[in-house]
């Protein structure tokens, strides 16, 4: 049984107590009397320091002054009463409880106001329509009256609320009327009960306490048939509108997070007046390093994504009274800096652990010292300098960069390499020196490996590239500087290509870096193409001419290569008609995506005697298909025979 009764739930009273103007208008009270006791008390301010106006004229000003001040607190009042009090009732079951045994709990408790106010004006219109039953689509559309915050989520996909709105209203005309009492055993339609019990498993797996607004857009998109053939003609997934509505969510909280100026995150964000003063001088250390504290603390302490499992464990490591230093591995592109930069911003704030928290996080510039020095012995001189300087100030957690640069160099350095181990080996045990270190899996072997006493010292943290959620949200914050940057939209299918082909066509190097780089060419080029909006097709224009493999939608001179790619084949190939039928038939799948993802466009094992057209096939297809012989790479296997030719092929570990 579907228990839901609105009238019966704690936020119903909000729904009506909103209505009352009181309520209703307090906020735009509350900003007209504000503005007219600024206006006032300055006309005060001016007649009683210049003496213009009379002494009773200026008494006037002050007392109605005072009077506007009170009713913009009056007015402030009620509608923080509103909001914090009447808006969010206190729930006495968590979500959790509730989905084990809805049936036995009122569903309507566990909505927002803004969801619940949604229904509520269902009810009244299916009442109005004399309706049977209260379905997903009426709620939907009162979603959409409601909420202009939606038109975000709506804009970024390219869809018009107002257009929505039309379709809507045009399904509510045919809808039939029907002469009945509005008091059955079941008044919501299937598709809606089904919507408010999957908003609840949405709403507990983002951590609500009630359902958002958000919460029920995501489960109406899999349930509500009319939203659902809306999103079919886009283009557009149920994934695409809950990942625009955590989107959303998230530049809410910040800018509620912002408000609140007073809570001491913000507050230390401001700084500290003379917190340095308490350590020693580093003049040698300042000179030749890079303050990664400061340089986040400059950037306004931006969000880092991604990767938390191994910050957790460098925190840790920096932690320790013994081998405390640690040594970050991972390709570069797979976010190894983004860690440092999220420990110098915890440190900054607090928010690590008692030996991290407060510490300058500083990163030593090694090619800048190499660049100014003369002789080995001079830069040994001034790292031992920097090093007994990190450990007298006591607040320096250092960074290197690059370490297999600087540690196990085989033979004779290279131009802006040097072997440190000798001089750094001496402090790396004291606790009171901590250093986090960068390299490559391939530094780590053919470097750093060759020293074992060095390596002993350091505790290893690998770094894989992050998810393709993730590198969306990476994306997300990334697109907003952009749009700022460039005065250019960023439609979220863009954003979802751009994973989509990374993942797909650009192997070689881990997200976030290529989804990051391949977005701002993008947007560079629309910029050059004097065009607004950052759709797919100027996506797949850039990885197109990146990778030189046609993407994206079908053009016109493709699409007939396509269709009569068997006969153009057979101006080259004589007979051959399986295996030319078979190849035809992979491209064709592959261009029109139902082919498996992560697999190639196609694998054929091409089997006869020498001249029956093997070589000549594949070259056909390469000059036919992807323009030229030369865009195929031929590999001779007679030439790979030996086990020393493995390293010819694969390349030497």
């Amino acid at each position: 049984m579907f228990n839901f009764d609105l009238k019966k739930a704690a936020i119903f009273q909000a729904v009506r107590w909103e209505r009352i103007p009181i309520f209703r208008f307090a906020k735009l009270k509350k900003k007209l009397f504000l503005v007219l006791f600024i206006f006032t008390f300055l006309a005060f301010l001016y007649g009683f320091l210049f003496e213009n106006f009379s002494q009773i004229l200026n008494k006037r000003l002050l007392g109605l002054s005072i009077i506007f001040f009170v009713l913009a607190v009056y007015f402030w009042l009620k509608e923080s009463f509103l909001n914090s009090k009447l808006k969010k009732p206190e729930l006495k079951v968590k979500i959790e409880e509730v989905l084990k045994e809805p049936e036995k709990y009122n569903l309507a408790e566990f909505l927002s106001f803004e969801v619940a106010k949604a229904v509520d004006k269902s009810i009244k219109f299916v009442k109005s329509k004399k309706l049977s039953e209260i379905n997903s689509s009426i709620l939907f559309y009162f979603l959409l009256i409601d909420n202009q915050k939606l038109n975000f989520i709506f804009s970024r996909v390219l869809l018009s609320l107002k257009e929505i709105q039309k379709i809507l209203e045009s399904h509510f005309r045919i809808l039939k009327s029907e002469a009945v009492d509005f008091r059955p055993q079941q008044p919501y339609s299937k598709d809606f009960q089904d919507s408010i019990l999957e908003s609840l498993k949405i709403a507990q797996k983002k951590g609500h306490l009630r359902i958002e607004l958000g919460d029920i857009l995501t489960a109406l998109a899999k349930y509500d048939l009319i939203f659902k053939k809306i999103l079919i003609d886009a283009n557009l997934k149920v994934e695409d509108i809950e990942n625009l509505t955590w989107w959303l969510e998230d530049l809410e909280e910040k800018i509620e997070e912002r408000k609140r100026f007073w809570e001491w995150k913000n507050l230390i964000k401001k700084g500290s007046l003379a917190k340095e003063w308490t350590a020693g001088y580093t003049i040698t250390l300042d000179r030749f390093s890079i303050d990664l504290s400061e340089l986040v603390r400059r950037q306004g302490f931006p969000e880092i994504i991604g990767h938390k499992k191994e910050i957790e464990a460098m925190e840790r490591i920096l932690s320790r009274k013994e081998k405390n230093n640690v040594l970050i591995v991972g390709e570069p592109g797979s976010g190894r800096k983004s860690m440092i930069y999220d420990l110098a911003k915890k440190s900054v704030l607090g928010e690590s652990l008692p030996e991290v928290n407060y510490k300058r996080v500083v990163q030593l510039d090694l090619p800048t010292i190499l660049a100014q020095t003369e002789s080995l012995e001079e830069v040994e001189v001034i790292l031992d300098t920097i090093f007994r300087e990190t450990i007298s100030a006591g607040n320096v957690i250092l960074v290197i960069d690059e370490l297999h640069n600087f540690v196990g160099l085989p033979g004779l350095p290279r131009p802006g390499t040097i072997e440190i181990s000798g001089v750094i080996s001496p402090y790396l045990p004291l606790p009171s020196f901590q250093i986090v270190a960068i390299t490559t899996f391939e530094g780590l072997h053919k470097n750093i490996e060759q020293n074992p006493s060095i390596l002993a010292l350091f505790e290893k943290v690998e770094v894989s590239e992050i998810s393709e959620r993730e590198t969306l949200m990476l994306l997300e914050n990334l697109a907003l500087q952009l749009e700022a940057k460039y005065k250019k939209f960023v439609s979220y299918p863009a954003l979802r290509d751009i994973i989509s082909y990374c993942s797909k066509y650009l192997p070689a190097t881990p997200f976030p870096e290529k989804a990051m780089d391949l977005l701002d060419e993008v947007v560079i080029d629309v910029s050059q193409l004097k065009e607004k909006i950052v759709v797919p097709k100027h996506v797949a224009k850039v990885v197109s001419e990146k990778t030189q493999i046609p993407v994206g939608e079908i053009e016109i001179k493709e699409r007939e290569v396509l269709l009569n790619l068997e006969n153009l084949i057979h101006q080259r190939i004589i007979d051959q008609e399986e295996a030319v039928r078979e190849i035809s038939a992979a491209l064709r799948r592959a261009r029109a995506k139902i082919t498996i993802r992560k697999a190639p466009l196609g694998s054929f094992l091409f089997l006869g005697p020498t001249g029956v057209g093997k070589t000549e096939t594949s070259k056909a297809l390469a000059e036919i298909y992807f323009g030229s012989e030369e865009r195929m790479i031929r590999l001779d296997m007679s030439e790979f025979q030996t086990i020393s030719d493995i390293a010819r092929l694969i390349g030497k570990p």
